[in-house]
């Protein structure tokens, strides 16, 4: 995959990276995401992860990494 940074609304601000991406499944790593998300957006995070769960849907951890170029 490519990835680039960007604003909030997908304007461009780099330029596009090779980099490859795999599902986490771990549960000690579930337990930081879900506290990082909690301190970064609070309320909010509560929230949409009650309506989440109402819905029966569930977050997927992603780990993306930078490949190097050669």
């Amino acid at each position: 995959m490519t990835i680039a940074p960007c604003k909030v609304d997908g304007t461009l601000l780099g330029d596009w990276i090779p980099a490859t991406a795999r599902e986490v499944k771990d549960h000690a790593i579930d337990q930081k995401v879900d506290t990082l998300l909690e301190q970064k957006y609070g309320e909010m995070k509560k929230r949409f992860a009650q309506e989440a769960a109402l819905q029966g849907r569930k977050y997927t951890i992603l780990e993306v990494k930078v490949r190097k170029s050669s």
